[in-house]
C-alpha cells in the first residue's frame, strides 16, 4: 500500500504549499509547521501544483525585474551626476559619483548574473600536472635531432616555470 503524504493530511498544508511556492527551504518550513523536512521535500516533488509553482515563479520574476528597473534608474542618476560633476570641473564630487556609479554597475552585474557574487576562486596550475610533464618529455625527445630547437624549447619551458624532464 502506498505511503500517505503527511503534508497532504496536515492541517498546515495550505501554509506549507504557500511556503514551498515562495521557494522556502523544507527545513525552514518544517521548523514552523512541525511536519518533517523529508516529507515536505517529497510533497514538493509529487504533490505541489504546477500552477502554484508557476505563479510563484512569475511573482519572483516580477520582484527581481522591479529591483533591476529601480537599480537601473539609480545607476542612470549616478551617471548623470557624474557627468555633471565632470562638466563643471568638480573633481571631489566627480570622485564620489565615480564610486557610486561603480557600485551600481557592480550590483547590477551581480543581480543579473553577469558577475558571480564574491566566491572563492580556485586556481589550478596545470603546468605541474603529470600529463603536461609527459608532453614536455615527449616534445624534448622529438626535438633531440634538432639541438638548437631543443635548447630553445627547453629555455622557453623553463621561462614558463615548467619542470623540464629528460
Amino acid at each position: 500500500m502506498p505511503r500517505v503524504c503527511t503534508v497532504c493530511q496536515s492541517p498546515a498544508r495550505a501554509e506549507i504549499d504557500a511556503a514551498l511556492a515562495k521557494g522556502e527551504a523544507a527545513r525552514s518550513i518544517s521548523s514552523k509547521t512541525g511536519v518533517g523536512a523529508r516529507a515536505i521535500g517529497r510533497h514538493r516533488l509529487t504533490h505541489l501544483s504546477p500552477a502554484l509553482t508557476a505563479i510563484a515563479v512569475q511573482r519572483e520574476e516580477k520582484r527581481v525585474g522591479g529591483l533591476v528597473d529601480r537599480l537601473e534608474a539609480v545607476t542612470a542618476a549616478a551617471e548623470r551626476m557624474l557627468f555633471a560633476a565632470e562638466t563643471n570641473g568638480q573633481a571631489g564630487q566627480m570622485q564620489g559619483w565615480v564610486r557610486e556609479f561603480r557600485a551600481c554597475v557592480e550590483l547590477m552585474a551581480k543581480l543579473t548574473g553577469q558577475l558571480a557574487p564574491d566566491r572563492p576562486q580556485t586556481v589550478v596550475n596545470i603546468l605541474n600536472s603529470p600529463e603536461i610533464q609527459r608532453v614536455t618529455v615527449v616534445l624534448l625527445k622529438a626535438l633531440a635531432p634538432f639541438p638548437e630547437a631543443r635548447i630553445a624549447a627547453a629555455d622557453a619551458l623553463m621561462a614558463a616555470d615548467v619542470e623540464v624532464g629528460e
